[in-house]
């Protein structure tokens, strides 16, 4: 076939459509996987945190126990079975909390900081004490949350929300 009959206008429109339908289509679902990663992540940041009372409250819990860990595996001078006995009672006050038994959550919170001091057991204190409206002392549990862990954004919010409602008390 002679190369001038390829290079005819009819053949570099179809070639030049061909190229813009894959292109488009590319990119719809280059798109569509970005928007579905960016879903993932958003997910995954939300299950950091336990539910809080009211669509309204602006408190934070956290739930995630690998958060926890982590943080845990920083201290090396205390014992495997405290850290443990410390991961254990956040789960129990994770459950607890969930099931809206705010008193029992706090005692198992305040279990898991007297094992070991942790800046998310002290958080979740500010945010039960919070919800049991102890403006305070929930300002003062996201205070220690916040020395453990300086610039610890939940614990900031937490403040900030106590401090907001003992203004309006």
């Amino acid at each position: 076939m002679d190369s001038k009959e390829l290079l005819n206008p009819i053949n570099i429109i179809v070639l030049f459509a061909g190229l813009l339908i894959i292109f488009i289509t590319d990119s719809i679902f280059t798109f569509r996987d970005f928007r579905e990663e960016i879903t993932e992540v958003e997910a995954q940041r939300l299950r950091k945190y336990l539910k809080t009372g009211t669509h309204r409250e602006h408190f934070k819990l956290i739930g995630e126990e690998q958060l926890l860990k982590a943080e845990l595996e920083i201290h090396k001078n205390i014992s495997i079975q405290e850290q443990l006995q410390a991961l254990e009672m956040f789960k129990l006050g994770n459950r607890a909390y969930e099931r809206g038994e705010y008193k029992e959550a706090l005692e198992k919170y305040d279990l898991s900081t007297s094992w070991v001091q942790n800046s998310i057991g002290f958080l979740n204190q500010s945010g039960v004490l919070l919800q049991l409206e102890q403006f305070e002392d929930a300002y003062v549990m996201a205070e220690k949350a916040e020395e453990i862990k300086p610039n610890f954004y939940e614990a900031l919010l937490n403040q900030g929300v106590a401090l907001d409602k003992m203004k309006k008390v």
